[in-house]
């Protein structure tokens, strides 16, 4: 491809490569203005329902023009080949960001950047567009700071009629960023992309996906339906309590308790104040497993609970009684037989009031002799 011309662009360089297709940088021969051209697999372009899918991308993008969000200029249909003539951004993408550059973002600096990406979801929510793929290399992080996002190529539109790219049924996305009801394959909205942002915020402070390490796609889909996400500031430091409870609140199981506009999830991170968690009744195999615990993750004491609880404390103050009247009493012991006379080793030994040689630390007579008189039973007493 290199070298090709695409209507008056000539391409430069590979930028990058997917599953469906690859993105070049391209160069107009007479304005010198810089693109990027995205392109199906040679491969594929035989494909119908490829074909349609990413014409789809081009009318989904055509409906989007906003400042956040990469701008289509074009789209090119040829018997070999398709192509999307877009914006071209110098930057990286969100996880090369976090891994080549910054690490776990501070949050001083994520919050301003999720409210960019919030602000350009927002948008393309109010034009009944769900993205369904939301993930850090779906998002650009310009050269300046700002963000871009890129990729609507499974994006579903609300009002459209079920078709096979779109239908419920099929599972689409992808896996770490996946919401509770993609992985089940039920039917998404909105609410679906605010619970991907809010693992992708997650990442953002912490530097690393939040199943990183497991291997099998079982048991991530397990953990995304079962699991509450780890609390980002037990895996950094750095992250202050109150994006825990954003976070829990963007990526709460139940979509009805998530955040329900991107708006909403703007104000609690702008205002950098904890969400109230709602508890509404919903199938979560937590509350099952731990009826103390809420779907919430909030742990809920009911009557019976606090019942176990008071006579915990009263067998607690029992037993502490116990122990305190026991020592009372070997106190009382102790100083009778202090209130005593105090004699010599040697006559203690006489009367017999020593009996074990553990005492018998004062030797009066040789050893042969206290060995012979039965004083000294043990050998590590012998000192002599």
């Amino acid at each position: 491809m290199i070298g090709r011309k695409i209507l008056n662009y000539e391409i430069k360089s590979l930028l990058g490569e997917g599953g469906m297709g690859n993105v070049y940088l391209a160069e107009h021969t007479h304005l010198g203005r810089k693109v990027a051209i995205k392109s199906l697999h040679q491969q594929l372009v035989k494909n119908e329902g490829l074909r349609a899918r990413f014409k789809k991308e081009a009318s989904t993008m055509e409906l989007l023009k906003h400042p956040k969000i990469v701008d289509l200029h074009d789209f090119v249909e040829e018997a070999n080949g398709l192509y999307l003539v877009m914006e071209y951004v110098e930057g990286l993408t969100l996880d090369e960001y976090i891994r080549k550059k910054s690490g776990p973002i501070p949050y001083e600096i994520a919050i301003p950047m999720v409210l960019q990406i919030l602000d350009a979801f927002s948008y393309a929510h109010s034009k009944g567009i769900v993205h369904r793929d939301i993930k850090p290399s779906n998002i650009l992080i310009t050269n300046n700071g700002d963000v871009k996002i890129l990729d609507f190529g499974i994006a579903k539109i609300l009002n459209e009629e079920a078709s096979p790219l779109t239908r419920t049924g099929i599972q689409m996305g992808t896996v770490y960023y996946m919401s509770p009801e993609q992985v089940q394959v039920k039917e998404i909205d909105i609410r679906s992309d605010i619970y991907s942002l809010g693992v992708t915020l997650h990442q953002m402070l912490t530097g690393s996906r939040p199943y990183d390490g497991i291997v099998s796609e079982y048991e991530v889909y397990s953990k995304i339906i079962n699991e509450p996400l780890p609390a980002a500031s037990k895996l950094y430091h750095g992250v202050p309590d109150f994006l825990d409870k954003v976070i829990l609140k963007a990526t709460h199981k139940n979509k009805a308790d998530r955040f329900q506009s991107c708006e909403e999830f703007s104000k609690y991170l702008s205002e950098e104040k904890p969400p109230v968690i709602e508890n509404k009744t919903i199938d979560n195999p937590i509350s099952k497993t731990n009826p103390l615990v809420t779907e919430s993750g909030i742990v809920e004491i009911n009557e019976t609970s606090k019942l176990k609880n008071i006579l915990v404390i009263v067998w607690v103050v029992v037993v502490f009684t116990i122990i305190l009247l026991f020592n009372y009493v070997s106190a009382e012991s102790a100083s009778r037989y202090d209130s005593g006379p105090i004699i010599s080793h040697e006559d203690s030994a006489k009367a017999g009031l020593i009996t074990d040689p553990e005492y018998y630390y004062e030797e009066t007579a040789p050893a042969e002799d206290s060995i012979n008189a039965g004083l000294s039973v043990h050998p590590e007493y012998n000192y002599n």
